[in-house]
């Protein structure tokens, strides 16, 4: 039996919220909205319109690069354990997403280099953080920090949050998506990690809006240097990205370069 074309956004939308793949996320209706209200301005209808849609809530998502896939059990910890006794849990948990798993290597050296440029900030906003929160115990001075972690994906913030709470650190989170709502809390740093090329390919611009509206005297922008496979670099490409969201405005960029992410630390 063929499909029966949905045309309401609204009904659209609940299709799209309800389905086996998107339930679990809890992801914002608002988001999924403001997807399919894009895509209708471009023209796309009918089956047409509802295959983009999925596809646009796929890149956004992302399922392909995993996420956490069970609750953390923290029974093997004390309350007053040092931060760095969490490192082998979160190393496992890191390695549960591509992109934090491909950090796993740097983490020794990643925050002190950074913070060797931008000093050690006292609050830090992480945006679409992904699991990137429990790299904390790799951080200096991440006892003090008051860290707030923003995305879309209402489990994986459910799993952050139990995090902050057995460890003790200052942290919120936020089931917020930044690009409609940029966050109106000042900090001292903000990081932005492997995900603005994602964003410019949900709206093209968006990016440069976002940093514009931040709050922050230093905005860490990252990307991968090399595709999935790592058969293509990708270096020059992401300098050039930078460079065209960046164009025009006089912010001085710093680029610290690793074996597979570059992070370029702009000064607002």
């Amino acid at each position: 039996m063929a499909k029966k074309l949905i045309d309401s956004p609204e009904k659209l939308a609940d299709e799209v919220l309800s389905s086996p793949k998107y339930r679990r996320m809890k992801l914002p209706r608002e988001t999924v909205m403001n997807i399919i209200h894009q895509l209708q301005e471009d023209g796309w209808k009918g089956s047409d319109l509802d295959r983009q849609v999925r596809l646009k809530l796929h890149h956004l998502t992302a399922p392909y690069l995993g996420d956490l896939q069970e609750e953390v059990d923290y029974s093997g910890f004390g309350k007053n354990e040092p931060l760095a006794a969490y490192q082998p849990l979160c190393s496992a948990l890191l390695a549960q997403h591509t992109s934090t798993r491909e950090r796993l290597q740097l983490l020794e050296t990643f925050y002190a280099r950074l913070f060797e440029i931008t000093g050690k900030p006292g609050k830090i906003l992480d945006l679409a953080c992904g699991l990137n929160p429990f790299s904390l115990p790799w951080m200096p001075g991440a006892e003090t920090i008051e860290y707030h972690a923003y995305d879309i994906i209402e489990p994986r913030l459910t799993q952050i949050e139990r995090f902050f709470t057995h460890t003790g650190l200052k942290g919120t989170v936020h089931l917020q998506d930044i690009l409609l709502q940029a966050p109106g809390e000042s900090a001292d740093a903000v990081f932005l990690f492997k995900e603005i090329h994602r964003m410019e390919d949900r709206k093209k611009g968006s990016v440069r809006g976002l940093l514009e509206a931040l709050q922050a005297p230093w905005l860490l922008v990252s990307l991968p240097t090399r595709n999935l496979t790592g058969s293509r670099n990708l270096l020059d490409l992401h300098r050039r990205l930078i460079a065209s969201i960046l164009s025009g405005l006089s912010w001085p960029v710093t680029e610290v370069l690793f074996s597979n992410e570059v992070v370029f630390v702009i000064r607002k």
